[in-house]
């Protein structure tokens, strides 16, 4: 039996680092290999094991790696808001790139399987990133805007393919809940109290009393935010107040309750990457909004830029939320579909 190490952002309460995780550790069982995470926080391997998968928790001393794998996820680029902050944190944790130096130390090979690679402004991080990319034995980024950076600013040719939650999602979990017409993720974007999260919920009042929607769903995927669970609540009344519509409010209780309840959705409105992608997955129609480059990277790369709306447009008095500006997988590109089907037989192309 092979010990495979894998290697991303395991170090905290997110959905979409979370499912992408569950996805090779499901593929390295099958496969008769035994997976290692490296340095997990205890709340992301409960999320693990509450998904009745098991995996351990990697320990230098004890435990001797074959082959390991960075995966998919967004931590070799820079987000929209605070990239200088993002960069000395980065510097500051050296935690890919101590990852890097161990696996290279004690000549452990490794891969670089779906991740995102820039935007990158800062010139310590930048040869970081070169110097881990560059010692891997594989590089596959997820989007071609990575693959374009990668040969620009790294020097570094690398191969490319649609990050595997694109695809993986539509049958991880066949389970579906009570319909809904709209899916409402509960994020900061929608549900902090701050003056633009208050035009975004006066846009959704909006937009719900002018399309008649009558069924609501406002859905967590992460179990560390009571801030927010509270506005959930002040929203809902408000909702239900205003307009004659049934207002649920699904709390996290797993990875698979949440792709249960986003199938079950007409219409998905979010701010991030990986649960818009798990709607899109499993049939929803999607609408993003969002400045992140790795959410307008995958909607301009798949969708010709439709699915997303950035933060600057939504907030304008003349913006309104409407159905053109939603994405489904009836107007993307096919073959970039096709690229994250074979995202996981790649990955075990490279572990066997």
């Amino acid at each position: 039996m092979k010990n495979v190490l894998i290697i991303g952002r395991s170090d905290h309460d997110n959905f979409g680092d979370s499912l992408m995780f569950m996805f090779y550790i499901k593929k390295l069982i099958e496969i008769n290999c035994k997976p290692f995470i490296y340095k997990p926080s205890r709340i992301f391997m409960k999320r693990i094991f509450d998904e009745g998968l098991t995996c351990q928790v990697f320990d230098p001393q004890v435990d001797k790696i074959d082959q390991a794998f960075f995966i998919g996820g967004g931590y070799f680029g820079e987000p929209d808001i605070g990239a200088g902050a993002w960069s000395e944190r980065f510097l500051k944790e050296r935690f890919f790139f101590d990852a890097a130096n161990f696996l290279i130390e004690n000549k452990i090979r490794y891969y670089i399987h779906g991740v995102e690679v820039g935007p990158l402004s800062n010139v310590d991080v930048l040869a970081q990133v070169r110097f881990i990319l560059g010692n891997a034995e594989n590089v596959v980024v997820r989007n071609l805007n990575s693959q374009d950076f990668c040969k620009k600013y790294l020097n570094i040719d690398v191969n490319f393919c649609r990050d595997v939650v694109l695809y993986e999602s539509s049958h991880y979990c066949q389970d579906s809940a009570s319909r809904s017409e709209l899916i409402l993720h509960a994020t900061g974007k929608f549900l902090k109290k701050n003056p633009v999260s208050w035009i975004f919920r006066r846009k959704i009042v909006s937009y719900v009393k002018s399309n008649n929607i009558t069924s609501i769903k406002i859905l967590f995927d992460q179990s560390e935010y009571s801030e927010l669970q509270a506005r959930a609540v002040l929203f809902k009344n408000q909702l239900e107040t205003s307009i004659s519509c049934i207002v649920e409010i699904v709390e996290y209780t797993g990875v698979s309750n949440v792709i249960k309840h986003v199938r079950s959705g007409d219409r998905l409105i979010t701010s991030k990457l990986h649960l818009g992608m798990v709607g899109l997955s499993v049939g929803s129609q999607v609408l993003c909004i969002s400045d992140m480059p790795k959410n307008k990277r995958f909607y301009s790369e798949v969708f010709a830029g439709l699915g997303i709306i950035s933060l600057t447009q939504a907030i304008m008095p003349w913006f309104k939320i409407n159905q053109k500006y939603y994405a489904n997988t009836r107007y993307s590109d096919k073959d970039q579909l096709e690229s994250s089907r074979s995202n996981i037989r790649i990955f075990e192309e490279f572990v066997s």
